[in-house]
């Protein structure tokens, strides 16, 4: 039931904080109406449904941090493969660049050197967003995603 309740709280975009305050009304609510006059609850009662209430919390809250990190995990993932992707077509580039300069006569220096130089700047601004996106910059402006457009 907690993984459950957890589960659709997160599809609803409620964080983890806002879930256990919703728990807590719930053992607010029995406190109510543990000193309301119109029921009478035994010392144990009370103490057991707020224990069942603390154990729902517990884990509920486990659950959707469980679900939050393999979330995470997969993000990360595709992430990466998304960033050796992209890393290929300069790499391979540069290659390409880098033979035509070995072969000779059928190319020129300066188209050679421009081609790997702009190659090779590719492949910098490639690894410089992935690490700014590791720690959490997202890039920034003129990040991967505006220069995925160019």
């Amino acid at each position: 039931v907690a993984a459950r309740h957890a589960r659709q709280r997160m599809s609803i975009g409620i964080d983890i904080g806002s879930l256990i305050k919703e728990i807590a009304l719930v053992g607010e609510t029995v406190v109510e109406l543990a000193e309301s006059d119109a029921e009478r609850f035994e010392t144990a009662e009370i103490a057991l449904l707020l224990r069942g209430v603390s154990e729902a919390a517990a884990a509920s809250a486990s659950a959707y941090a469980g679900m939050r990190n393999r979330e995470a995990a997969q993000q990360a993932a595709q992430h990466f493969a998304f960033i050796a992707h992209e890393v290929r077509t300069p790499l391979q580039n540069a290659r390409l660049a880098a033979n035509l300069l070995a072969s000779g006569p059928t190319t020129t220096f300066d188209e050679g050197r421009d081609q790997l130089d702009r190659s090779l700047t590719r492949l910098s601004d490639l690894v410089d967003d992935a690490l700014l996106g590791a720690r959490g910059d997202g890039g920034g402006e003129g990040g991967l995603g505006e220069r995925m457009a160019k």
